[in-house]
């Protein structure tokens, strides 16, 4: 098999890069920001709570108190509410990342690795296949850098996608720390939760994606598609 190394190294370099890359600066530069205020709004929340308890007909018998309390609580649940979309926004990017790396590596294999009479069997889209086909022209993906923290980023997609499962232990094995609520780490309680109890993560519970995790992710299947334009080169 003959491979055409350099029309791909453009679309590795051209392409599949700038659009992984994309992916992350779209969350941090116009998604993320929307949710700088949320304190603001959670105050402004709680103002017109008051001021509507405080508008209501009473007897004289209203406990002030406990209209602020009351007021308290629903710009205490709106900040808890946002900041668990916020997350949970952050989890499903670490999903939308994975799978458009996985996009990529299809759209590789299937219009250059893959034979024109095998491009669109469904027997051939296999990332095994892709792996052993590259091993026939001897180049061992796994060997690559870059491997382990796509892997990672397989187990984080999963986990977020499926909750709690073989992927959720593995990756607790693996990097404990995501299963630790980034505001304990902060008052020294990380490292409490031994095991991956994971329920709701698409509402921002049980695992935390950062943004820095997001970006090491995307610098990952940057350099995986660089390691792979060399070894082909050499191929």
């Amino acid at each position: 098999m003959v491979l055409n190394h350099r029309f791909w190294a453009d679309q590795f370099k051209g392409a599949f890069v700038p659009e992984v890359r994309a992916l992350v600066e779209t969350l941090e530069t116009r998604l993320l920001p929307t949710f700088a205020n949320l304190k603001s709004e959670a105050d402004a929340k709680e103002k017109e709570e008051r001021e509507r308890l405080g508008s209501l007909p009473g007897d004289g018998s209203e406990d002030m108190a406990d209209l602020a309390e009351r007021a308290f609580e629903i710009g205490l649940a709106h900040y808890q509410t946002m900041m668990s979309i916020r997350q949970g926004l952050l989890n499903m990017f670490a999903v939308a990342l994975f799978h458009l790396y996985e996009q990529h590596v299809m759209l590789f294999h299937r219009r250059e690795v893959l034979e024109p009479r095998e491009e669109n069997d469904s027997k051939f889209l296999k990332h095994s296949v892709f792996r052993e086909r590259l091993r026939n022209l001897g180049i061992d993906a796994t060997s690559f850098a870059s491997w382990p923290v796509l892997q990672e980023l397989g187990l984080v997609a999963n986990t977020v996608k499926h909750a709690e499962g073989d992927s959720s232990a593995k990756l607790h094995a693996q990097r404990p720390a995501l299963f630790e609520p980034p505001e304990l780490a902060g008052f020294g309680f990380a490292g409490l939760k031994s095991v991956a109890r994971v329920f709701t993560p698409l509402t921002g519970d049980d695992i935390y994606v950062s943004l820095e995790d997001l970006k090491r992710y995307a610098d990952a299947a940057g350099q995986f598609w660089e390691e792979l334009s060399d070894a082909l080169a050499q191929a």
